[in-house]
């Protein structure tokens, strides 16, 4: 699972993003923002707190990433690279 940093400036909440459809519970239990929002051009991402309505750096709409894109940064062929902070496996031993 990728982890993204909100791009607001002074926020330190970590963006989980998903390949599959809908919300990762696991994340959400580690008060991970799992409702983001991104710039298609820039490809800077924000969390549910701090989306605006058009992206600072070149005004585009901020919108909500299709499970494309989490494919493409999972793979590594996102143009936002800087805001991807890791890639973690979240599970239990049992269940790794």
């Amino acid at each position: 699972m990728p982890v993204l940093r909100c791009h607001e400036s002074g926020c330190e909440r970590s963006i989980s993003v998903s390949v599959t459809p809908g919300r990762n519970p696991v994340a959400e239990m580690f008060d991970m923002c799992v409702d983001y929002r991104a710039c298609p051009r820039c490809g800077f991402a924000w969390c549910e707190a701090h989306w605006p309505e058009g992206c600072p750096g070149c005004e585009a709409s901020a919108q909500a990433p299709a499970a494309s894109h989490a494919l493409a940064i999972a793979t590594g062929h996102w143009g936002g690279g800087e805001d991807v902070v890791a890639s973690v496996v979240l599970g239990t031993a049992e269940g790794s």
